[in-house]
């Protein structure tokens, strides 16, 4: 029972949010909870820095010329883009046009480049289409952080359908064509933040990370009102062992801008958004929704969110209501592994981590007239 009761609270613990059992209290701070319940400091500001030092960039002001293109002629599109967080002067280091004109089953990709003497302005050009197409295109942008913005504008078929073997087209003069690939939709499924120096690297330095816990790459799609996250490990998903205690959690969080507040690291999690976590079902319920609601009480939903593990692949899904009120239709994405070897709060580690990922879920798109 006392290893049970340990687990669950680490597991809230995971969700960046306790709601402590016992007496009514005074309201307060998360942080203060969570260090009354022995979460070591080091996690505490592990956890913390992942959110207060993020630079994903985000889009706004978008501007297609002309609006109604003729055949073949070529369509400009202008936007303004920089990054958001707590260093707000983060550099873009480049911005692409994702476009397709068979609603996603495949993709090319165009540069934008910045222009000189304008405020974060960027611009690139889509080549000249025939006379009927149906264009349809995305803003990607990466931070030198290579933290990422990627639109979602069509929806998938299926929640994740599983990636092509190669490379496409798009990718062939690319210098890594791996990562590009890593990079590009498919399906209308479209890519979270990979870290390049992560990935160049992956099998030769990534060894001190538990592979079962290592994060390698992840999708992310949106369908019929739910979003679907995919994660990809260097080894098959396992929620570990009882006995000996060594625990293994996967936690997949996500901050919604819309819900304004002044605080910052696990505080802001807690008020401006949520996460799902994936745990050892024979403790408690094995995919759970934690978020803090409007009375500032702690949440759990056991059965809107789901959660799927085959081999090294997690997929978990949300629906689109959980994350609501989100007018903007920007979210922003992390996953995070825990591990837990021991009985105690203290025996919590961080294991790995993505970047964040900003996605906005927006159609865009026109048709040769």
């Amino acid at each position: 029972m006392r290893m049970r009761r340990l687990a669950f609270l680490a597991v809230l613990a995971l969700g960046f949010a306790v709601w402590c059992p016992g007496p009514a209290q005074a309201q307060e701070s998360p942080l203060t909870t969570l260090r009354n319940l022995g979460l070591p400091d080091e996690l505490i500001l592990d956890l913390k820095d992942l959110v207060d030092e993020r630079t994903p960039p985000t889009v706004q002001d978008v501007v297609v010329e002309p609006e109604n293109p003729g055949p073949d002629e070529p369509v400009r599109v202008s936007a303004r883009i920089y990054s958001v967080g707590s260093a707000r002067n983060t550099p873009i280091f480049e911005a692409w046009i994702l476009y397709t004109t068979d609603n996603g089953g495949t993709w090319e990709r165009v540069p934008m480049d910045q222009v000189p003497g304008a405020d974060r302005m960027w611009t690139g050009e889509i080549p000249g289409q025939p006379q009927g197409a149906e264009v349809q295109f995305s803003l990607q942008a990466f931070s030198v952080n290579d933290e990422m913005y990627i639109e979602a504008m069509c929806q998938a078929t299926e929640g994740i359908p599983p990636a092509p073997d190669q490379a496409p087209p798009a990718c062939a003069e690319d210098d890594y064509p791996d990562i590009c690939a890593l990079q590009l939709p498919y399906d209308c499924v479209f890519p979270l933040s990979v870290s390049e120096e992560d990935l160049v690297t992956y099998k030769e330095d990534r060894v001190a990370v538990t592979p079962s816990m290592d994060f390698r790459n992840g999708r992310v799609a949106v369908r019929d009102g739910r979003i679907y996250l995919q994660m990809n490990f260097k080894d098959d998903v396992t929620h570990g062992t009882m006995s000996p205690p060594d625990l293994q959690y996967y936690v997949m969080g996500w901050l919604n801008p819309d819900k304004a507040t002044l605080e910052r690291g696990l505080d802001a999690i807690l008020k401006q958004g949520g996460v799902v976590i994936y745990a050892m079902p024979t403790l408690f319920r094995e995919c759970t929704i934690y978020q803090v609601l409007g009375g500032g009480s702690l949440d759990s939903d056991a059965t809107s969110g789901t959660c799927r593990a085959q081999g090294p692949m997690l997929e978990i899904s949300i629906p689109i209501s959980v994350v609501e009120p989100n007018p903007s239709r920007e979210l922003e994405f992390i996953v995070v592994t825990l591990s837990q070897a021991g009985p105690n709060m203290v025996n919590l580690k961080l294991r790995d981590t993505s970047l964040f990922t900003r996605m906005r879920y927006v159609q865009r798109g026109y048709t040769v007239e």
